[in-house]
């Protein structure tokens, strides 16, 4: 396979969205990747070559993650059969047929594969295939590949035919059965950050080499000793309210548990939760600053967990750093796609393409 300017074709060379501040945290932590803050079905493929400098048929994968929100069970509202993120995946469709990458990798809730019928699921499989591709799907939980969270998403993989290749699930390797490492818990997870108050606006701490040494195995791996500092780490303010549901409820209760005197009338099951420490936390979402959403409140302090412990409970590195308002942050964050994740597919990836290519090494 041709790599222009010798470049990897699975190093990050250029990210589209529709999204302006996901845009530019993007581009603060992947800053030699080019950008795009543009609706999808606005822009051209044949662009997006020219910009990266590749021809049709050398680009190594394309990743992909469609709007979820009108798939997803969380979204109880009336949903508009019309809505166009329905059918996202169309463009993105015409992309591959151009670009007509090695690979493909499509991220997105599970219940995109039921909704409708399986009608879109359906379609996007069919479309796919008659681009030259062969498919596989699967549902995997984030946590089985070390993420400290329970987070299940259907993930979408196809190699061009030329391959000859089913493409295979990546091996498992966290779990709760012999031979699998245990699960990695919230409080491995998040137990070495400064604690914080609700309301405590300080968004960085300096940290020294004893603090570091302190950390989890965990927490280690994702970030080196030579990084001293870490930011996005300030406390939602709550108001009385608030702080009181919280402060009554002991490590894993949620609004079954709340006094009748503190108990709002509506409330989902997890509503104002606190985590469990010695569990992977559950599904974090978009909400994940307003504590009436769902099990997001710290398992000892009484407040919501701060954006870095939700990006360490999604596996990024202390280094990523998310721009934008708190509220901005937590729905970029709830949005995003675990890494740890995200690199078991790409692991596979990476092994499929030496394999069919013969090069030693694309990562």
């Amino acid at each position: 396979m041709k790599q222009a300017n010798g470049r990897n074709p699975l190093v990050p060379l250029y990210a589209l969205d529709s999204d302006r501040e996901a845009i530019e945290s993007y581009q603060y932590n992947i800053p030699n990747a080019k950008v795009m803050c543009e609706d999808i079905r606005l822009i051209e493929p044949e662009d997006v070559l020219r910009d990266i400098g590749l021809s049709s048929g050398e680009l190594g994968c394309i990743v992909a993650s469609p709007p979820c929100q009108t798939f997803s069970r969380n979204n109880r509202g009336f949903k508009d059969t019309n809505d166009h993120r329905h059918t996202l995946y169309k463009p993105l469709l015409k992309f591959i047929e151009t670009i007509k990458p090695w690979s493909v990798l499509v991220e997105n809730v599970p219940e995109m594969e039921t909704y409708a019928n399986g009608k879109y699921h359906s379609d996007f499989l069919k479309r796919l295939k008659r681009l030259g591709y062969i498919v596989n799907y699967w549902i995997v939980n984030s946590a089985s590949y070390g993420v400290p969270q329970h987070r299940f998403r259907l993930i979408y993989l196809a190699y061009r035919k030329e391959m000859k290749k089913i493409p295979q699930l990546p091996y498992i390797t966290h779990g709760e059965t012999d031979g699998l490492i245990p699960w990695v818990t919230t409080e491995s997870a998040i137990k070495d950050l400064p604690k914080r108050n609700a309301g405590d606006e300080k968004d960085y701490f300096r940290i020294t080499k004893t603090q570091f040494m302190r950390r989890t195995e965990y927490a280690k791996a994702l970030c080196s000793e030579a990084f001293k500092t870490i930011f996005n780490h300030s406390a939602r303010s709550l108001n009385d309210t608030q702080m009181n549901r919280i402060r009554s409820l002991k490590e894993g209760q949620a609004y079954k548990d709340l006094p009748d005197n503190l108990k709002p009338k509506k409330g989902y099951d997890a509503s104002y939760g606190r985590l469990w420490r010695n569990k992977p936390a559950p599904t974090l979402t978009a909400w994940l600053s307003y504590p009436s959403s769902g099990r997001f409140s710290h398992y000892e302090q009484n407040r919501v967990i701060t954006i870095r412990e939700a990006l360490r409970l999604q596996s990024f590195d202390d280094n990523f750093r998310v721009l934008g308002s708190l509220l901005k942050q937590s729905a970029l964050v709830g949005n995003a796609v675990p890494p740890l994740l995200a690199n078991a597919f790409k692991n596979q990836i990476v092994k499929d393409l030496e394999e069919y290519f013969g090069i030693r090494s694309l990562i």
